[in-house]
């Protein structure tokens, strides 16, 4: 191929791997969005911005170094020299950084390939005529542009010196690390232990994309459904502060991380919450696990008969309450889910909540949502409000652009005005008529039980 074609074809390289380097910047980018809402805004954002602005940095000076290419400029020439130097750091940064599955062996294979074939280009006479460099001014190392050995020495300082600077601050900064970065999980196997207070107080009820055995006695207090976290359904025993037992149940579970693992090339949602769980040594992870706005005390990487997962527990001593938060997955990693329980008395409803989170087996087989509407409907002929709102919200969950069934759950959840969480199971019943309006303006039925569920608030 002619060396004028070839200095094209990189010069074009150069700007489509910027472009693919900023897009990559931006995916990051916003799964971080996602993760602002369940992370510590004011500890990330600092850490973000500089990642951000770094990766955009390269994308810049990648696409500037192609364009220069193409018109043949000299500085471009000395920038091309740089790239497979800058390449080597920066993946050996990467790796640190982000994890070793950041990359696969065969794109480290092309990397290395690619960034030797740059270097034997860029070294080669025909290439340094195009440019007018001559042969005893390329064996010169001083007659080079100063420009190029100030920005070597930053690149190594940058790339890799600041591996040992990142642990000489944390030492400095911490003494050593902090409890919560160092806190390993510990393996535990979950079994129904309380099978007396699971076969007979409790019932089996389908949710979401699982089945789950929960006290006769919790009462719906509310649903919602948001962009970040999914479907999330909160149930008590009690209203704050008599209860002993509130539950959230989501559907989602660490969800919110999904386009994060995808960034970082995990194969799953199970391999980027290992990796934060497990004690980290790299900004990525420490970050991660210092901004969490949970801080457990212990951590369990716990499985079941049907799933696994890791389950953190707290103790808050201004409000007595012992904190359990799950995130699950069955055995094959494609569902989750996500369980948090607050518990008021620490031994007896501990060892419940334990056996609770033993029976949930996550469902193989999709029910249809006419079945789920046709038991809503039973349940609320029969006045058992909360069987009727769970299976509503399974028939809107299997199809959420069904107005119909946003209205049932919205009548079931205005309907039940005994037990706790009276005035938030009508804010939930509100704001899924809203979504069913959304869904169809016209929808007659939905316009009227909002106006009452309005004036009975007003």
């Amino acid at each position: 191929m002619n060396r004028s074609v070839s200095l094209k074809v990189f010069g074009w390289g150069f700007i489509i791997f910027s472009l693919l380097c900023a897009a990559i910047v931006f995916q990051l980018a916003r799964a971080q969005n996602k993760l602002m809402a369940a992370f510590n805004w004011e500890v990330t954002y600092n850490f973000w911005a500089g990642l951000f602005f770094g990766g955009m940095a390269m994308a810049i000076f990648l696409f500037a170094t192609g364009v220069g290419l193409l018109k043949r400029k000299l500085w471009a020439y000395y920038a091309a020299l740089l790239i497979p130097i800058m390449g080597i750091l920066g993946m050996i940064w990467n790796i640190w950084f982000f994890g070793g599955q950041f990359y696969s062996a065969g794109e480290l294979a092309a990397f290395f390939f690619a960034y030797a074939l740059i270097f034997l280009f860029f070294t080669a006479s025909k290439t340094r005529n195009i440019f007018g460099i001559t042969e005893v001014a390329i064996k010169n190392l001083r007659s080079l542009p100063k420009i190029l050995t100030v920005t070597l020495i930053i690149l190594v300082f940058a790339h890799i010196l600041s591996i040992p600077a990142w642990f000489l601050y944390v030492n400095a900064r911490y003494g050593h690390f902090p409890s919560l970065v160092r806190l390993k999980p510990l393996p535990a196997a979950y079994y129904v232990e309380d099978r007396k207070f699971i076969y007979r107080d409790c019932e089996p009820v389908i949710i979401f994309n699982y089945t789950i055995w929960l006290p006769k006695d919790l009462k719906m207090k509310m649903l919602y459904k948001s962009k970040e976290f999914g479907w999330e359904a909160v149930l008590a025993n009690g209203e704050e502060p008599a209860a002993t037992m509130t539950l959230f149940l989501n559907d989602k579970g660490a969800g919110y991380l999904i386009p994060f693992s995808k960034a970082l090339r995990f194969d799953s949602v199970y391999g980027l919450e290992k990796k934060i769980n497990y004690p980290a040594s790299s900004p990525l992870y420490f970050a991660l696990k210092s901004a969490a706005n949970l801080t457990p005390k212990y951590i369990e990487e716990a499985a079941g008969a049907n799933w696994k997962g890791f389950i953190k527990s707290d103790y808050s001593q201004k409000n007595a309450r012992k904190i359990i938060d799950c995130s699950l997955y069955d055995k094959k990693e494609k569902q989750m889910c996500g369980i948090t329980f607050i518990l008021k008395d620490k031994t007896a409803s501990l060892e419940r909540a334990r056996s609770i989170i033993a029976s949930l087996k996550f469902n193989e087989a999709k029910i249809s949502s006419r079945v789920f509407f046709q038991q809503g409907q039973k349940a609320l002929t029969e006045k058992n409000y909360t069987l009727a709102a769970l299976s509503f919200l399974n028939a809107l969950y299997g199809e959420d652009k069904n107005p119909e069934y946003a209205y049932w759950l919205a009548l079931s959840l205005s309907r039940d005005d005994a037990g706790p969480g009276r005035k938030t199971r009508r804010e939930s019943a509100k704001n899924f008529l809203i979504y069913a309006l959304n869904l169809k303006p016209d929808y007659a039925p939905a316009a009227a039980l909002l106006k009452e569920i309005e004036r009975t608030q007003g």
